[in-house]
């Protein structure tokens, strides 16, 4: 009976623990690595996602106020008030001031470009709210070329409002988009000088706008700081960054060509979207380029740089000062807007943290957009070359748009 015992107490060897044991390793270790991989593919996508998210906003924000730019100026551009902000070149005013990194022919960009951009703001009213329109019939007197119009009514009561947006004495407005002129007195009503052309007479209702020189600029990232660090701290900790503002620094580039500047102590430019490293602007025109014999421009046509007969990529010009006539900003009647979009953050998963600074070298900083080349734009020919670590260990995204500067025709 004791021998009978001794024989229903059966257990595991230690051969079958040792291989029960290796098998559950086995396991686990296949599940925790499925698990890894599955967080590390979420965390990219949302990266990833995210980038995406940010550049087309970026190119939302732009491409609108490059539709909007002009917004009521004058044909003859003898008759026009001075230039609205710094939107000018010397003392002529222009919708759009392109500021490319290198204007230089031929040689390829090495950072982002900037734009500055006459558009207009006003308010169209809530529900009890007043809106931004005169309350009377404009008539415009006197004989040309020296018409007036003394005054335009208003309601006193919107005065708060288009003064905190920046209505004051020598501000510019826009009276529907008819025309442009420069305020004498912000008051009720207002007085404006009226140059020609201009309508003899504005009904009652037309909309009021104030007009700004909005300025878009990237602030880099320093070159070898901390993630996220830039000069003067504009990015708020997240550079590289897009901001939009009213720049009154400005900025001689060495080009011939003074440019307005968000990237200053108290910038007045304000971060708008985070991880925009790089903006690229081409622009076609009509009118830029001398005619051939027997021809006139501008010719309503956009004009055909490459000589091949049909409107293409090659009719668009970038690397250019755009400050000598006919090449100048209103000859301009397209803008192909490129713009580059980077994670905002490094990797930190499992066993992640880093990315590639070189060969077997690993950094814990992201790279700037001057690593790279624009080999006549963003990510074209020339660049696929260049996309070797350290530049592509992070991830970015480019979202290209045309733009027609359909309230910058008036100006030519």
């Amino acid at each position: 009976m004791r021998l009978q015992g001794k024989q229903s107490e059966q257990g595991f060897t230690l051969v079958e623990i040792m291989v029960a044991t290796t098998i559950t390793s086995v396991i686990v270790l296949a599940g925790m690595s499925a698990l890894t991989m599955t967080g590390k593919a979420v965390r990219a996508n949302e990266q990833t996602s995210d980038a995406q998210q940010n550049a087309r906003m970026a190119m939302e924000m732009i491409t609108h106020d490059i539709k909007m730019a002009g917004f009521g100026p004058q044909i003859d551009p003898s008759k026009n008030p001075p230039p609205v902000g710094n939107c000018g070149i010397g003392g002529t005013p222009v919708p759009i001031l392109p500021g490319d990194n290198n204007p230089t022919v031929g040689v390829a960009d090495t950072g982002p470009d900037q734009i500055s951009l006459l558009v207009p703001l006003t308010f169209y009213g809530a529900p009890a709210v007043p809106a931004w329109q005169t309350t009377a019939p404009i008539i415009v007197t006197g004989t040309p070329p020296f018409s007036t119009l003394n005054s335009i009514s208003i309601n006193a009561a919107i005065l708060p409002a288009m003064t905190a947006a920046g209505l004051g004495p020598n501000s510019f407005i826009s009276l529907g988009g008819i025309f442009a002129t420069q305020v004498q007195g912000a008051a009720a009503p207002m007085l404006l000088p009226v140059p020609d052309p201009a309508p003899r007479q504005i009904p009652t209702g037309t909309q009021v706008f104030i007009l700004q020189c909005i300025t878009y600029q990237v602030i880099p990232q320093l070159a070898g700081g901390a993630p996220g660090a830039d000069l003067f701290g504009i990015c708020g900790g997240n550079a590289p960054c897009l901001v939009r503002g009213i720049a009154n620094a400005v900025v001689n580039d060495g080009f011939g060509r003074t440019l307005p500047n968000c990237n200053v102590v108290a910038s007045p430019c304000l971060p708008i979207v985070n991880g925009i490293e790089d903006i690229q602007f081409a622009y076609a025109c009509d009118g830029c380029l001398l005619p051939a014999a027997g021809l006139s421009e501008p010719d309503g046509r956009i004009d055909d740089v490459s000589l091949n007969l049909i409107f293409d990529q090659p009719d668009y010009i970038s690397n250019r000062i755009w400050n000598n006539p006919p090449m100048i900003p209103s000859a301009i009647k397209m803008v192909q807007v490129s713009i580059v979009a980077r994670q905002q953050s490094v990797d930190s998963g499992l066993g992640e943290g880093n990315s590639q600074a070189g060969p077997g070298t690993l950094s814990t900083t992201f790279l700037t957009v001057d690593d790279h080349l624009h080999a006549g734009g963003v990510f074209v020919a020339g660049d696929a070359g260049a996309q070797v670590p350290p530049y592509a260990t992070v991830r970015r995204r480019v979202v290209t748009r045309t733009v027609e500067t359909r309230n910058a025709r008036p100006w030519s």
